[in-house]
């Protein structure tokens, strides 16, 4: 059974570039080979989605090794002082 949905997207691709000014005609062709020559990512299209590369792996060659504990320590660092007033908030609404 042929797969219709090339041929329906590609009929509405020439239709619209068509539509185009040739300026607008010509940006287009300039993004597609862009696109073409690049390894872009593809972006989701009709919900379809394609997972996320973990950056653990690109940053494995550092020797950095981060456990619970040290995420934890961190977060208690950040956090510690939180929420605290606000500078120039006792000017406002009193």
């Amino acid at each position: 059974m042929p797969d219709n949905r090339h041929d329906d997207r590609a009929d509405t691709l020439l239709r619209t570039f068509g539509d185009l000014s040739a300026d607008d005609q010509d940006r287009v062709i300039r993004f597609a080979q862009l696109v073409k020559s690049s390894n872009l990512e593809p972006v989701a299209v009709g919900g379809e989605t394609k997972p996320r590369n973990s950056l653990l792996g690109k940053f494995a060659n550092l020797g950095i090794r981060l456990t619970a504990e040290d995420v934890a320590d961190a977060r208690k660092e950040l956090w510690g002082t939180f929420p605290r007033p606000l500078p120039g908030a006792e000017l406002r609404g009193s």
